[in-house]
């Protein structure tokens, strides 16, 4: 067992040699389970910005080690804009860190606790997200002029590991959307209705959309999790398959 290796190792023993690899930043150690997907990944964005918190830091400037063996993926991108520096463990760098934490689980995050009345520091996070993208969150509600924006799903490859369940494809989509979307422009007439498919966009882009819209229209899955940089106003329609997710 890895804990079973752990040491301490007194500043003063430290080697000049050794101060080469001396690691003075805060850093984070993360497992991450499901890196491909949003809404967990969001988890581990809550937990390292909560525990920074507690712990007085300020989150943008710590370090992130992953001690995973995931693959690639497009949300890598977003933990080098948050955070300060990011890196996977390698096991022949031996390198000395001043203060290592040990990040909250993702699925324990409070954020994945959905009967809580409210998750600590959750406008905080919210705003430190927009603020390390340079997004503006001045949207007034206006009655007469909506944005109405709705999430298509389209067939992608989600997530390597998952090519022998469903070919790796997405499974819950709308099979009516062209219905859906006409339907939504003939009752709000005066609304600017708006379609996105979040997988061929940048974070970027989708906050700026998402900090613009009033209503948020889409199917039970982790590009949902973008309600979280929704104006305080807004509301959104969320359609899930009967059935599968009884305690929604």
């Amino acid at each position: 067992m890895w804990m079973e290796n752990l040491m301490p190792y007194p500043t003063a023993h430290i080697t000049d040699q050794d101060r080469s690899n001396y690691v003075t930043a805060p850093t984070f150690v993360i497992k991450r389970i499901e890196a491909h997907n949003l809404y967990h990944t969001l988890c581990e964005w809550m937990n390292v910005f909560l525990v920074s918190k507690v712990m007085k830091l300020n989150a943008s400037l710590v370090d992130i080690v992953w001690i995973d063996d995931r693959p690639p993926s497009p949300l890598d991108e977003t933990w080098t804009v948050l955070f300060e520096n990011v890196y996977r463990y390698q096991k022949d760098e031996n390198l000395v860190y001043k203060n290592l934490i040990w990040n909250i689980i993702g699925f324990n995050s409070p954020i994945n606790f959905h009967n809580l009345p409210s998750a600590p520091y959750f406008e905080d996070f919210r705003d430190f997200f927009l603020k390390a993208y340079g997004v503006s969150d001045e949207k007034r509600l206006d009655c007469n002029r909506l944005k109405e924006t709705v999430i298509l799903r389209k067939d992608y490859m989600t997530h390597p590991e998952r090519k022998e369940l469903f070919n790796g494809l997405v499974h819950r989509k709308f099979k009516n959307e062209d219905e859906i979307v006409d339907n939504v422009k003939s009752v709000f007439t005066q609304a600017t209705v708006e379609t996105v498919i979040l997988e061929q966009m940048s974070m970027l882009d989708k906050l700026n959309v998402m900090t613009q819209t009033d209503v948020l229209i889409g199917m039970h899955g982790a590009g949902m999790s973008h309600v979280m940089f929704l104006p305080s106003h807004a509301c959104s329609k969320y359609f899930r398959n009967i059935g599968v997710f009884s305690t929604l």
